[in-house]
């Protein structure tokens, strides 16, 4: 057991591997007190302190050396000084696992937070400094815990009583169990903010890498209920390794050249507007995935459960060998340099291809709601899906459609080569935009849509709201040179 006079003189708070090792105050600085990083249970300061010590003994006297507490939160701070001096052993550790823990660790959580987000490294890697502040008393409390005998950690809480004690928490304790749940699964936070600290110091011209350190402590104070980290337009060239347990991260419109290591558990990611010419290996969970408007050439083994991909405005040229997700629902390609497409997902729900040089499309996917595929060179469409509701395929070389979607809503053919038009048009249709094509007769439109249609002329209309029993109105736009 430490004995209290080894801190005599001493503020702040100390975390140390096990009872053989101790630091004091630096002997060159009395404004510094020292930590071990490996110990610091950010999360079990926060999240889980009301259940680590929750062992409660019936209540016969308060003040008596042998009295047994019931209700810790009843108790004062001058409760919990006059029960320090006064209670047994027994009652002590109880007193001070429950009092310790939840009174100076849940009402100052934040604080102790900071402080841990404040730390400054020295000569030695594995000890960080604090500031002391002027105003604290030079007295504290100093808790040794252990875990099914093995030492986790030693405390020093300053403003309580100077006294010493090496507290055990057994294995069949259900309290027990949840503390090892929590050292298991804590991160180094200690590290990362050093590590952030450091990137932040070497500034290039127009970054605001302070900005992103503020956020980057923002997320480890409030990981517990949100586990996303957005560091968009700071104009960023690097990152430093990210934040474990991130499940979304947005990165978008900054000068990234490359990524570093992904957390295994995120499920979203954004990293649009950057200068990014290849991408890390992804994490298995991922399930949204946007890198548009960067420098890609291909992509790496996509995720099983990937949901929604956006590459647009690349310069991917070949599909050949990329493989998609089985469960993929929306896909964006736009803007590359891609002359064919790879098999496309049974799920798939919405496709974006348009300004691609494609000549010819796969076998559309029968759950198909939308697609794009303007500004390509497609000379004819394969058969379209029953679901389909947007059709898109505006400044192609088609002189023929295909058999209509009962369900379309927007048809866009424009700046075609067509002819004619199918002979019945979709009854719900809301949009036909025909302009810049060839057509050598009126169209038949829906019923309910008289003077919809001029020949030689251009004529929009734009869509009413429709009565009760009515179908909306239909706009129209065509063009007969």
């Amino acid at each position: 057991m430490l004995q209290p006079t080894s801190l005599s003189g001493a503020s702040g708070l100390y975390v140390k591997p096990n009872e053989n090792e101790y630091w004091a105050p630096d002997k060159s600085s009395q404004t510094a007190n020292r930590l071990h990083i490996g110990y610091v249970l950010t999360d079990l300061l926060n999240n889980s302190l009301n259940d680590i010590a929750a062992s409660k003994t019936s209540k016969n006297s308060k003040n008596s050396k042998t009295s047994k507490i019931e209700n810790w939160d009843d108790l004062s701070s001058s409760d919990y000084t006059t029960i320090l001096h006064n209670a047994s052993e027994e009652t002590f550790i109880h007193m001070v696992c429950r009092s310790l823990l939840h009174d100076q660790c849940l009402t100052k959580s934040e604080q102790l937070t900071n402080m841990f987000l404040s730390f400054e490294s020295t000569d030695n890697p594995n000890i960080y400094t604090i500031p002391a502040k002027k105003e604290d008393p030079p007295i504290g409390l100093l808790l040794n815990l252990s875990v099914v005998d093995e030492p986790i950690m030693t405390m020093y809480i300053p403003g309580m009583p100077k006294v010493a004690l090496s507290v055990t928490l057994t294995g069949d304790k259900p309290h027990c169990k949840l503390l090892r749940k929590y050292i298991d699964k804590v991160p180094d936070w200690v590290a990362q903010i050093t590590a952030w600290r450091a990137w932040a110091k070497v500034n290039a011209p127009g970054e605001n890498r302070a900005e992103a350190l503020s956020r980057v402590k923002a997320y480890i104070c409030n990981r517990a209920s949100a586990l996303e980290l957005e560091l968009a337009n700071l104009m960023l060239t690097s990152l430093p390794e990210l934040p474990a347990g991130l499940e979304k991260l947005d990165v978008s419109g900054n000068q990234l050249c490359s990524l570093p290591v992904l957390p295994t558990g995120l499920e979203e990611l954004y990293v649009r507007r950057n200068l990014l010419d290849s991408l890390p290996v992804l994490p298995d969970g991922l399930k949204k995935l946007d890198v548009s408007r960067n420098r890609l050439c291909s992509l790496p083994v996509l995720p099983a459960g990937l949901k929604h991909l956006n590459v647009g405005g690349n310069n991917l040229f070949m599909s050949t060998g990329l493989e998609l997700p089985t469960g993929l629902e929306e896909l964006d390609v736009r803007r590359n340099w891609l002359d064919s497409l790879p098999v496309l997902p049974d799920g798939l729900k919405h496709l974006y291809v348009c300004k691609n040089h494609l000549c010819s499309l796969p076998v559309l996917p029968a759950s198909l709601e939308k697609l794009d595929v303007s500004r390509n060179r497609l000379c004819s469409l394969p058969v379209l899906p029953g679901y389909m509701r947007t059709l898109n395929v505006s400044n192609n070389q088609l002189i023929h459609l295909p058999v209509l979607p009962v369900r379309l809503k927007v048809l866009d053919v424009s700046h075609n080569q067509l002819t004619s038009l199918p002979d019945r048009l979709p009854s719900g249709l809301e949009m036909l935009n025909v302009c810049w094509n060839k057509l050598t007769s009126k169209p038949s439109l829906p019923p309910s849509r008289p003077n919809a249609w001029y020949f030689g002329c251009t004529i929009n209309y734009e869509p009413q709201r429709p009565r009760s029993g009515e179908n909306p109105s239909v706009e129209v736009s065509g063009y007969t040179p």
